[in-house]
């Protein structure tokens, strides 16, 4: 679990530091999610499954840890659309990590599978990419 949130805190490092604006940062959050689920898919499904043998002592602390995750990817989906209030942001975002995960299962199947779920990504949020980007 530590090795998965430490590769998603760091790439949120990442995306913030080569993002110019809000709209380009969510963009490099959802683009991290589709590399993570392509790239260790079978990480992925483990801790997924695994989840209920964590010791009882630990599960704060990882949950703590997913919550300050979501938090920022909330933040960052309100700032690019103020419109939405915190809830209605946190129940898009909970849809993002289900949509991402299957349909990155099917990846090999897709032409372009980043670009393919990065599109969908902001399609479920319903963020229009800007026209220059490359998605």
């Amino acid at each position: 679990y530590d090795l998965v949130l430490a590769h998603v805190i760091s790439g949120i490092d990442e995306a913030f530091a080569a993002a110019d604006d809000a709209g380009s940062a969510l963009t490099g959050l959802i683009e991290l999610q589709a590399r993570t689920a392509l790239g260790v898919t079978a990480l992925i499904a483990v801790t997924a499954r695994e989840g209920s043998a964590l010791p009882e002592s630990e599960r704060p602390r990882l949950a703590r840890r997913r919550r300050e995750i979501l938090e920022t990817h909330v933040g960052v989906l309100r700032d690019v659309r103020p419109d939405l209030g915190e809830q209605e942001a946190r129940l898009l975002l909970f849809g993002l990590q289900p949509l991402i995960r299957t349909a990155a299962s099917l990846g090999a199947t897709l032409p372009d599978p980043v670009h393919e779920l990065v599109a969908m990504g902001l399609a479920l949020l319903r963020v229009v990419p800007d026209a220059d980007s490359s998605v």
